[in-house]
């Protein structure tokens, strides 16, 4: 079997718990993912996994399959940066700091820029915007990628138009990409609400069930559905 490509979008913390959040909280979301990867891993050999650097979801998928590689050691660890110094006007205080981003790069595997500026020209003469990088380096990350997980809220990503990780997902799903769901809620102590996964894997959905079912045992607030 061939190593296999996962690649990883959602929400930016405003939409998670903010800048100032509980980490307890989030390191709950990267222990979710830690575990799922880890099913990826053993079941499907999924040893490639890829993260666009932003800060939030990113970050914490970034942080998850780090840790996983600690027990894994030949897993790969990438990030898709947009563009040079992305992280220009980030806090130097809080969570998803430069600090951060300047420490997870130098533990990445490997780092692919999409733009060497923040703004330069195609080859097709168009000038290039945050929106068009930030969109060109998740479509390039579902190109590079076998299956997806994405976190986001509810399904209203299959038509809203304002937002990265909507289209992403969007993206993926032209692309006939798995896409793996969690949906969250921002309540307190009920953070991770279910999972939906969106695939026609056979072999994916036949491990599907039973890795959740695990996994609610844990969190007891995880609701499965699409498996």
């Amino acid at each position: 079997m061939y190593d296999k490509t996962v690649c990883f979008t959602g929400p930016r913390p405003k939409k998670l718990l903010g800048v100032h959040g509980s980490q307890s909280e989030y390191n709950k979301i990267i222990d979710v993912i830690y575990q799922f990867c880890e099913k990826l891993y053993l079941t499907l050999n999924c040893k490639v996994f890829i993260s666009g650097g932003a800060q939030g979801f990113d970050q914490l998928a970034f942080k998850a399959v780090n840790n996983l590689k600690q027990k894994y050691p030949d897993i790969k660890n990438i990030v898709y940066i947009p563009f040079v110094g992305y992280d220009k006007q980030w806090n130097e205080y809080g969570l998803f700091t430069a600090k951060e981003f300047e420490n997870e790069l130098k533990n990445a595997d490997e780092i692919k820029y999409i733009s060497k500026s923040f703004q330069g020209v195609h080859n097709n003469g168009d000038i290039e915007t945050a929106a068009t990088i930030l969109n060109a380096r998740n479509e390039a990350m579902v190109n590079d990628s076998n299956i997806v997980i994405a976190m986001y809220k509810d399904d209203s990503w299959l038509y809203e138009e304002h937002s990265g990780t909507a289209n992403c997902m969007r993206y993926a799903k032209s692309m006939q990409k798995p896409i793996y769901q969690l949906k969250f809620n921002i309540r307190p102590n009920k953070f991770l609400t279910s999972v939906n996964m969106f695939s026609d894997l056979t072999i994916v959905r036949a491990n599907c069930r039973q890795f959740w079912s695990k996994l609610k045992n844990k969190y007891s607030n995880i609701k499965l559905t699409g498996c």
